[in-house]
């Protein structure tokens, strides 16, 4: 048995970045575009899209920070795939993208996937916002109290510390004092006539 070609539209899925050095309205332009560049040139038939505004990338592109994401999904030959590829690797508007194969769905498919990636998205929003909200929360009374306490506790540490230096200056006087005790009732001893 021979291998089996698919022959008819695949159906694809384009991620892309537009640079923001452009306005918003200039970067739906672009997304007007290359949508007509599907349909029109290339006779690919959009089923679905989306627009997902200005965002800031991980890393930067190009010198740029932030970018509009637009998400296309449309049915194309694949012979034409390979030229949509090259026109977008030429654009000097769009500076990512990634196109792939992917598995049609039905409205309700996407409408699930998408609540799954919003519940993703406002999970590591909110974490964000917690953790921004706690380095800048005020000191609570509990929080000034511990503080106090700490203070308290170096205060006694560095009383207890001078307490201790104190004795040991002490004892090193006092002997100095025997040492000083020491010599001049040995000076006395080697002063007396009647050693011998």
């Amino acid at each position: 048995m021979g291998n089996i070609k698919i022959s008819g539209p695949i159906h694809y899925e384009l991620l892309y970045i537009v640079s923001n050095k452009f306005t918003l309205d200039e970067a739906k332009d672009i997304n007007k575009k290359i949508k007509e560049e599907i349909s029109n040139k290339y006779k690919g038939e959009i089923t679905y899209e989306e627009e997902w505004g200005k965002k800031e990338m991980s890393y930067k592109i190009q010198q740029f920070r932030y970018g509009y994401y637009f998400l296309l999904e449309f049915d194309l030959d694949r012979q034409k795939l390979e030229k949509l590829e090259k026109y977008l690797r030429l654009s000097d508007e769009v500076i990512r993208y990634m196109l792939v194969k992917k598995k049609k769905q039905t409205a309700d498919e996407i409408n699930s996937e998408q609540a799954r990636i919003k519940a993703i998205f406002n999970q590591e929003k909110s974490e964000k916002i917690e953790k921004k909200q706690a380095s800048q929360r005020p000191v609570l009374k509990e929080d000034k109290e511990e503080k106090n306490n700490l203070e308290e506790k170096k205060e006694l540490q560095k009383t207890i510390s001078e307490s201790n230096q104190e004795e040991k200056n002490k004892k090193e006087d006092k002997k100095k004092i025997d040492l000083d005790e020491l010599d001049k009732k040995l000076d006395k001893i080697l002063d007396a006539d009647n050693l011998i």
